[in-house]
């Protein structure tokens, strides 16, 4: 006897309720003309980016200093990642777990390469301490995502500690969003905990995985408001 799908449900109810998602046939079974039109456009988009960043690497970023070769590859290859994780995710449902989980890790790592990028234009810690002391850049901690819960902050003052706190905020993202991701797929496995909305010790993690997002994008924009008028 043949079981039927019911294919009502939508993603978040696959993510977080342990249903099963439909593998490749039923997929396309299911959208019919709607999934071989979005999978035509979706691998012609992603083929096309690829030829992009193939191209910018060997016309652009081989003519760029050494040391920011690499940092320029992470920050360019960003929207072909992106279209590649949407297309393997709508083409194989059944990947969007591992495609999730490459993307929480992969974008937090594209701000802290950008951060390591502005930093090196400008000279290093060094170079950027000295140059905003000449210009008076401001150094304020009132930048979203935090200001809106009260964290904000006027008028300091650059200084060396207070740099690095700050790109520390940035760089403990990819970090901890890693090792938690790790932590929830062994527990997981192990039987210790379900990726349902109402499993407590999910919702424990999953807030530890928005505050370490949370706080990547505040430092981030703190240091995007500091450092932008002199990179100009």
């Amino acid at each position: 006897m043949q079981t039927k799908m019911d294919y009502s449900y939508n993603c978040s109810y696959f993510q977080y309720n342990n249903v099963t998602p439909p593998n490749i046939g039923q997929q396309i079974k299911a959208l019919g003309k709607f999934a071989m039109g979005v999978g035509i456009a979706g691998g012609i988009s992603t083929a096309l980016l690829i030829v992009l960043f193939i191209i910018n690497v060997f016309t652009n970023i081989k003519k760029s200093p050494a040391r920011r070769r690499r940092l320029l590859c992470w920050i360019t290859s960003m929207p072909m990642v992106v279209s590649i994780l949407s297309l393997f995710i709508f083409l194989i449902p059944r990947a969007s777990d591992i495609c999730d989980t490459v993307k929480q890790v992969y974008l937090p790592f594209v701000l802290m390469h950008f951060v390591d990028l502005a930093l090196l234009i400008q000279g290093g810690e060094e170079g950027v301490l000295n140059e905003v002391v000449e210009v008076h850049a401001p150094f304020s901690l009132c930048q979203p995502p935090c200001c809106f819960f009260g964290i904000c902050v006027h008028d300091l003052t650059f200084t060396k500690i207070r740099l690095r706190i700050v790109k520390g905020l940035v760089y403990q993202a990819p970090v901890l969003q890693f090792v938690l991701i790790i932590i929830m797929n062994v527990l997981d496995h192990a039987d210790f905990l379900e990726k349902k909305t109402s499993d407590k010790l999910f919702q424990f993690f999953a807030l530890l995985n928005i505050l370490a997002f949370m706080f990547g994008i505040w430092g981030f924009n703190i240091l995007n408001a500091a450092l932008s008028p002199m990179l100009r």
